[in-house]
Parts: structure tokens; C-alpha cells; sequence
């Protein structure tokens, strides 16, 4: 076989790499919360967050305003996730990745499936045919390439194993909650509440003070983790339900609002968390 018979089979067996078989039919309207989008990219948090904050990928679905909502992530969203991952991977620039995801944007849903990106390392191009892969290849600007459609199968078959979600939000609390924004974000985008305890009011606690800070109001939630981690001042005694008014005291001072607004907020968020955990009205005993 020729040199440039042998070439010729080389791109051929490309082109089958890069362009697959059909794909099938996907609910494009079913939603990922933030960590499941990060497994299915293979992704960590810290990157999802940072690229959504930043303007890279942001949740085309729903994103986290501020008021306690959830970042939920498309199918094409996570696509796009695990393409930057891979392009991250193999050297290319995020200046160049965020010129990529940009020109991605502006084909639908079905069309990138078609696309394949070639880079040299230190620019991305992006082709729609076989001959365009050819020619990137032979004028050496093709060192390496994604094939979208490949991708594509990939986020499809480690998403299919995952939980989805629409607008139902998941409930739950973390108790005494004592760690980073970064956790207590994706918390949040997993529908739980933040509790703050007795910690918040300890002088040295500068973690906990951020997050309580930040936490969206109708997310926060207050307690004393009785008889354990007594408020300041009573700090180092055994704890009483009654001290969560320090609690609440601490919160109020960090958030910069009224003790009374704090109490407000967090009866309401338990009202609405446990309502039905309430107990019935005690009705008045019968008379003799």
C-alpha cells in the first residue's frame, strides 16, 4: 500500500471515530441538579460553580438567584460541561474554550451532534464534515479531536443512570451545619436548608459566620443542638432549647437585620420544611 493509500485509510478510520452512529431521541427538557451534572462531566464542584459565576456555563434550565433556588442543568448543558472538561484536559487555554462554547451556543440542540472540534493545542476549530477534518489534519492544525456525538453517548449513558429532576424541590436539613460556602452550596442545590447552632456565635468561627452570612433567606434555619454547644454566652455549659434567641442574636448581627427578622425567617422556613410535623392545638379539658 501506497503512502498515500495508507493516509487515506488512516482518515477514514477518523472519520468513523469522529462521526458516529445516529443518535437517539432525549427529553431535553429533564433537569440535573448541580452534583449530578458534575459526576456527569467529571467535573468537581469547585469548577461548576466557578464556571457558572464567571459566565462560561451557566444552568439553562433554572439558576440559584440568590433566593434559595436550585441550578438545574440541561442534557446540552452537561454536553457542553464534559467538552470543556476535555478540552481543559488536553491543554487548550480557557480564553480559547470560552471562544469555543460561545460558537457552540449558537447551533441547536441537534446540530452538535454533528460537530466535531479539532485543536492544535492552542486553537479550537470546528468542523461539520469529513473533508473539514481532512484538511485541519493535513495542514497540522488537527493534533486531536472531539467528536460532539461521541460525547454526546457518553453524558447520555452515565446520565441515564443518575437521578433527573423538574421543579420538584427535595427537602431536608443539615444539622449544625459547621462547614465551607463551597458545601453548603451544593447543599443548597440539593434542596436542603442550612441550620445554624450555637457555633455562629463563637468568636473564631469565621466559617460559619461567611456561610451564615450567604445563605439565602428562605433557606436558613436556627437551632441549639441541645445540650450540646451552648451559645455565647453561656458557652461550655450544657445547652437549653431556651438559648436559641443567642442563636438567633448572632445570625441577626452577620446578616446585618433585626433579631425579629431573623425569627420571622427561620419560623417560617420550619413552618413550611415541618409543617405537617406540627403538633395538633391542645383543646381545653371537658368539664366535670
Amino acid at each position: 500500500m501506497s503512502e498515500a493509500h495508507a493516509h487515506d485509510a488512516r482518515m477514514q478510520r477518523a472519520q468513523q471515530m469522529l462521526f458516529g452512529d445516529p443518535l437517539p431521541d432525549l427529553d431535553y427538557e429533564t433537569g440535573y441538579r448541580g452534583p449530578i451534572a458534575c459526576r456527569a462531566a467529571g467535573i468537581t464542584y469547585r469548577q461548576l460553580d466557578y464556571w457558572d459565576r464567571t459566565g462560561l456555563i451557566s444552568p439553562s434550565i433554572r439558576n440559584a438567584h440568590g433566593s434559595g433556588s436550585q441550578r438545574l442543568y440541561s442534557f446540552r448543558d452537561v454536553l457542553v460541561l464534559k467538552i470543556v472538561k476535555r478540552l481543559l484536559d488536553t491543554g487548550v487555554s480557557l480564553q480559547q474554550i470560552r471562544l469555543a462554547v460561545a460558537q457552540l451556543e449558537s447551533h441547536g440542540v441537534e446540530d452538535l451532534a454533528q460537530i466535531t472540534l479539532m485543536s492544535d493545542g492552542a486553537s479550537v476549530y470546528e468542523c461539520t464534515s469529513d473533508d473539514e477534518v481532512i484538511d485541519l489534519v493535513k495542514g497540522g492544525q488537527g493534533v486531536f479531536g472531539i467528536a460532539v456525538g461521541r460525547v454526546w453517548r457518553e453524558v447520555e449513558g452515565t446520565l441515564g443512570e443518575l437521578p433527573t429532576e423538574r421543579a420538584e424541590e427535595a427537602g431536608g436539613v443539615m444539622h449544625c451545619f459547621t462547614e465551607d460556602w463551597d458545601i453548603a452550596r451544593q447543599a443548597l442545590d440539593i434542596g436542603f436548608h442550612i441550620s445554624m447552632s450555637g457555633i455562629v456565635s463563637f468568636k473564631n468561627a469565621t466559617i460559619v459566620h461567611d456561610v451564615a452570612r450567604r445563605v439565602p433567606a428562605d433557606r436558613l434555619l436556627i437551632e441549639t443542638d441541645s445540650p450540646y454547644l451552648a451559645p455565647v454566652p453561656y458557652r461550655g455549659k450544657t445547652n437549653q432549647p431556651g438559648w436559641v434567641a443567642h442563636v438567633a442574636e448572632a445570625v441577626a448581627r452577620l446578616r446585618q437585620i433585626p433579631v425579629e427578622e431573623v425569627g420571622r425567617i427561620t419560623t417560617e422556613n420550619y413552618d413550611r420544611l415541618f409543617g405537617r410535623a406540627r403538633l395538633p392545638a391542645v383543646q381545653p379539658a371537658p368539664a366535670a
